[in-house]
């Protein structure tokens, strides 16, 4: 069974992913992708899918590689003792300025 993270643990995880998102070449949009995320206890991304599109490839592309390029994210907390965990997020694009 994978145990899912609250929205405060998944906090720091969510705000590392933000650090490592890059917003799709060739695009004048805002949009926003859901994923779905498994990690074990180290932290390491061990599935990341888009269960919500934006419609765009290109978005779900890049939040997808978003994940990745952040693996490994900091550990959930300690007193949290399950080997897995999982969380959904909504990556979410704005147009540059």
């Amino acid at each position: 069974e994978i145990y899912t993270l609250s929205l405060h643990d998944a906090l720091p995880i969510s705000a590392t992913f933000k650090l490592h998102q890059r917003y799709p070449a060739n695009r004048m949009k805002e949009a926003t992708v859901k994923v779905a995320i498994v990690l074990n206890r180290l932290g390491n991304i061990l599935s990341a899918n888009v269960v919500r599109s934006s419609g765009d490839s290109a978005f779900d592309d890049a939040a997808i590689a978003m994940i990745h390029r952040s693996d490994p994210v900091p550990q959930p907390p300690a007193g949290l003792t399950d080997d897995q965990f999982s969380f959904s997020l909504d990556v979410n694009f704005t147009k540059p300025k």
